[in-house]
């Protein structure tokens, strides 16, 4: 449980609210891939201060440290917080009156954002925001050709991979200098994973068909690595290069060198869980979303 916030956070219990975002809760889970069995060895509950709201996206910046989206106020609205799970504190990074979603912490110590920005007083605009990590200015918007992006991927030398809203979900590749794009592949899903080998990770959807394909990256080359666990689109990469994934309340991994299919590794059941949905990774933690 976290015991303390740094900066003072409003009451989040809005019946309109609540009609609008679903209800996810964000579960720290400590395990020993050092073991055969890969071990949990702490599940902990980190967002009792919202607990009938909408906390989501999580991104590990550091082993102690998760930035995710949370709900705040009665419009619907979700802003960035900073959990350091270490010391039980957690801090409101944005307070504006459009949402933000998906934060990551970049190399070049700015906060990247999907922001989505009022027109006509309604959210329509969906656009690639960074502010700077010290929130001395307000930011900027770095990809202003685009304003149909649902969640993106930061690849090396500023290009970015995203996920463009539309009748068929696509997936480009963009430099963020030139605004240079390539398509990549329609029917996509929501989760997109950069690895250590240069692939750019994510899943092909054809009707029932789904599909984890790896694209790499600098010889334009997509490969097919697995099917998804059943109407399961989240998925993340562990340390040791193999993949996570969640289905209900139980934890799934995929071994990139065996590729024997996907192996259940725990049921967290009795914690609570009971819809696994979004999952980031460091080192032996992970930080998933449960629906309740």
């Amino acid at each position: 449980m976290i015991l303390s916030i740094a900066i003072s956070i409003c009451t989040l219990i809005s019946t309109g609210l609540f009609n609008q975002l679903p209800n996810t809760q964000l579960y720290l889970i400590e395990y020993d891939f050092g073991s055969k069995t890969s071990e949990i060895t702490e599940i902990r509950y980190l967002t009792s201060f919202n607990s009938l709201g909408y906390n989501n996206q999580p991104y590990f910046s550091t082993e102690s440290e998760v930035y995710f989206t949370s709900s705040h106020e009665a419009y619907g609205l979700t802003d960035v917080y900073r959990m350091d799970l270490n010391n039980e504190v957690l801090t409101r990074i944005t307070q504006t009156e459009e949402s933000e979603y998906s934060p990551q912490l970049n190399v070049d110590e700015t906060i990247s954002v999907i922001r989505q920005e009022l027109y006509d007083s309604q959210p329509v605009l969906q656009t690639l925001w960074k502010y700077p990590a010290d929130l001395s200015s307000f930011g900027k918007n770095v990809l202003s050709v685009r304003s149909d992006i649902g969640y993106y991927c930061w690849l090396p030398n500023s290009e970015v991979a995203l996920f463009i809203v539309g009748e068929r979900n696509s997936l480009i590749q963009m430099n963020s200098i030139t605004k240079e794009e390539k398509f990549i592949s329609y029917n996509i899903g929501r989760c997109l994973r950069y690895d250590d080998q240069g692939g750019l990770l994510y899943v092909q959807k054809l009707g029932s068909n789904w599909m984890i394909k790896r694209r790499v990256i600098n010889e334009g080359i997509t490969q097919t690595i697995t099917p998804t666990l059943d109407d399961s689109e989240d998925f993340e990469i562990l340390s040791n290069g193999n993949l996570l994934a969640g289905k209900g309340s139980k934890l799934f991994v995929f071994d990139m060198t065996l590729k024997n299919g996907w192996k259940e590794i725990a049921d967290l059941s009795s914690a609570g869980i009971s819809d696994i949905t979004r999952i980031a990774a460091k080192d032996n933690k992970v930080v998933l979303v449960s629906r309740q």
